[in-house]
């Protein structure tokens, strides 16, 4: 339990360790993954419920690149605000694997640096070409991807 939590809008998120997927997370009857906490003045903030199920998806994939570098990698975003989004180094052959994935929407991108780029900001992952995939309970996908190359400002 969290006490003495100022008053505001929140945005929680959560990031499961050791097993399980993150299928739910709510706090006072709100779905956290579509939305903020609010704690109001005089209020005690409301308990977190986290619920984890063994249902994790997998996404493995190729990335079709011209000139391989170093820095590259693939970024795996959920449309769900309580998921932070994940890095994956990009292999040698153009291959990645997110392992472990909750269920739902995501948008995959593969960049020659992740340096700089605000990949928790939507608006700003909107100037890049992702591929959108939606995962099912166990499900294995098979994701190609081109490589977008960018400066690191």
């Amino acid at each position: 339990m969290v006490r003495n939590v100022t008053p505001g809008t929140y945005t929680v998120f959560a990031m499961p360790y050791g097993g399980g997927c993150l299928p739910s997370i709510s706090a006072g009857g709100v779905d956290l993954t579509r939305g903020p906490m609010v704690v109001s003045t005089g209020a005690q903030a409301a308990s977190i419920d986290v619920t984890l199920e063994d249902n994790c998806a997998s996404i493995q994939g190729q990335v079709h690149m011209d000139n391989p570098t170093d820095n590259a990698s693939v970024i795996l975003v959920a449309s769900s605000r309580a998921i932070q989004p994940q890095l994956a180094p990009l292999q040698q052959d153009g291959s990645f694997a997110f392992n472990r994935v909750s269920p739902g929407d995501y948008r995959l991108y593969a960049v020659s640096t992740a340096t700089g780029l605000e990949y928790g900001n939507p608006e700003a992952m909107r100037q890049i070409d992702g591929v959108s995939v939606t995962l099912t309970a166990k499900e294995k996908a098979n994701v190609t991807l081109n490589l977008v190359t960018r400066d690191a400002n």
